[in-house]
């Protein structure tokens, strides 16, 4: 039996899927609580995601649970009010609200069928890692391609500075300062980064290295949001 409010599962899996980016999926439902390791179809956006236990009321590890389009079971869950309870029958997911009488079954998916090869967090090693709240990351995203008008930015940081550049003739830089930032890096994001900013929330880590994909993390409580993020190559 497993019983959590629906709000902090929709959270999870909008997060995890990066709004629904990652649209087949597996959610693992281990001992420890619901694991999410899947890409993108484009190969642009690894997550590696865990919903910790803290936000069940029950919690039973009822194993792999294959999810064909999370976009669907998420516009399903937010049809709930309040706390629901999870059934895995068959090849069927049952839901039932506590709160109001409502019920649903989400039919799953063959494993096969999604199943793909899973993107391996500890292969991405990063030079600089430091931290910065979401909003301001958004802000600074958000003004940069306003500006250039698509979906282009440079990050650079020098000993104690991070900026976030639009590249063109009527430029735009957004400065953050930061002591643990020591390390010289360059290097180009596009639309997948953007996705990743629009789920974030709190305080984030960044993990940069030259010329290479970005790491992202956040830990709330005891769950945990990882994104690999491509990077663009630098003309």
């Amino acid at each position: 039996m497993i019983k959590i409010a629906r709000g902090d599962l929709v959270d999870y899996l909008s997060k995890a899927s990066v709004k629904s980016e990652i649209n087949e999926c597996i959610l693992d439902f281990r001992e420890d609580g619901v694991h999410f390791v899947e890409r993108n179809p484009e190969n642009n956006i690894f997550s590696f995601s865990k919903l910790g236990l803290k936000k069940f009321k029950e919690y039973e590890s009822i194993g792999k649970v294959c999810v064909g389009n999370s976009e669907r079971l998420i516009v399903i869950l937010s049809r709930f009010v309040g706390d629901i309870e999870i059934k895995k029958e068959d090849n069927k997911l049952k839901i039932k609200g506590l709160d109001v009488n409502r019920n649903s079954s989400f039919v799953l998916s063959d494993e096969e069928s999604i199943t793909k090869q899973k993107p391996k967090l500890e292969k991405f090693q990063h030079d600089l890692t430091f931290k910065i709240p979401a909003s301001k990351l958004k802000d600074a995203v958000s003004n940069c391609v306003s500006l250039k008008g698509d979906n282009e930015m440079l990050f650079e940081t020098t000993k104690g500075v991070l900026s976030i550049n639009s590249e063109e003739q009527d430029s735009f830089s957004e400065i953050y300062k930061n002591d643990k930032i020591d390390k010289d890096i360059k290097v180009k994001f596009g639309t997948p980064l953007i996705s990743v900013i629009q789920v974030l929330s709190g305080e984030v880590e960044i993990r940069l290295k030259n010329d290479y994909p970005m790491m992202i993390v956040s830990n709330i409580d005891d769950s945990t949001y990882s994104y690999i993020i491509a990077h663009k190559e630098l003309e």
